[in-house]
C-alpha cells in the first residue's frame, strides 16, 4: 500500500510540474506573439501614412493641368531634339 501511494504522488508530482511548464512555455509564446503584433501594427500605421501620402501626391501629379504641362514640355524637349538630329 505504501508504494502504491509513493508512486501515486511521484506521479502526480511529474504530472503537475507538466502542466506548470506547459503554463509557463505558452505564456511566453504569448507575450511572443503579443510583441510581433505591435510591431506589425507600428508598421501598419507608418504604411497607411504613406499610402496616404502617395494618393495625394498621385491625386496632384495627374490633375488636367499638370499633365497638360507635362505633354507640352515634352513636346518641345521632343522637337528640339528632332530639330538637333
Amino acid at each position: 500500500m505504501r508504494k502504491l501511494t509513493v508512486r501515486l504522488a511521484i506521479l502526480w508530482t511529474l504530472v503537475l510540474s507538466c502542466a506548470a511548464f506547459a503554463r509557463v512555455h505558452f505564456r511566453s509564446l504569448t507575450t511572443g506573439v503579443a510583441y510581433d503584433l505591435g510591431q506589425l501594427k507600428t508598421t501598419e500605421g507608418r504604411l497607411l501614412e504613406d499610402r496616404s501620402s502617395l494618393t495625394g501626391e498621385l491625386a496632384r501629379l495627374t490633375t488636367r493641368k499638370k499633365l497638360e504641362d507635362l505633354a507640352q514640355t515634352r513636346a518641345k524637349t521632343g522637337n528640339e531634339g528632332a530639330a538637333k538630329r
